[in-house]
């Protein structure tokens, strides 16, 4: 079996937007079926349309607006149409495959503010903290704890732009500071070291209890 997979890539997000489309097309031959598969390291492994007839016309609306985002098509050979599943991507013949690329015009920004500091009163063993944070031009933002004595920590995300979260403040030493890294994402993350570092860093701040 042989096939070719070819694209319009890239595209550009223009001011104002936060996606933009890419054009896809795949052809093959002696194989009954042929799929687009999305490969790309930090999201699912995705089936993006498959076709019997030789010739798959896809349009790809680019769900991104981080500045250069850098995805993955593979084209794999089937005997008949596969679920959506890991198993049936790997059980498929490597036809061809290409990479499609998203630039944007407009970089992604962020704001995260805390009403540090706050007091562990007498009697009690935590306090409180609220982070707020906000994002623009960028699917998602996620809260990271980052503190070199405990081990990374995902904080929570929002799609919609506002974020606010309640930090209770688990320390009853003299004074303790964390910090927390606002982060970009094109979609909500794992919570994993990797996927920290994979995210647009966007502000932080440190918190304090005291």
């Amino acid at each position: 079996p042989t096939g070719v997979v070819t694209s319009d890539s890239p595209c550009t997000v223009q001011s104002g937007e936060t996606n933009c489309t890419v054009i896809l097309e795949s052809t093959h031959q002696n194989i009954p079926v042929s799929c687009l598969w999305r490969v790309t390291p930090d999201a699912p492994i995705l089936k993006y349309g498959c076709t019997f007839n030789g010739l798959n016309t896809r349009t790809y609306s680019w769900p991104h607006a981080s500045t250069t985002r850098v995805e993955q098509f593979d084209l794999r050979g089937h005997a008949d149409t596969p679920p959506n599943t890991i198993a049936a991507y790997n059980s498929g013949a490597l036809l061809a495959q290409t990479t499609v690329t998203a630039v944007s015009t407009v970089p992604p920004t962020g704001v995260v503010t805390s009403d540090s500091p706050c007091t562990v009163q007498s009697g009690e063993t935590n306090c409180t903290v609220i982070l707020e944070s906000t994002h623009q031009n960028i699917p998602v933002s996620c809260l990271w704890r980052v503190t070199p004595d405990a081990p990374i920590l995902k904080y929570g995300c929002t799609f919609n732009g506002l974020n606010t979260r309640t930090y209770t403040w688990p320390h009853a030493s003299t004074t303790r500071v964390e910090q927390f890294d606002l982060r970009g994402h094109n979609d909500t993350p794992p919570n994993t070291t990797a996927a920290y570092n994979s995210g647009v860093p966007l502000a932080q701040t440190t918190v304090t209890g005291q």
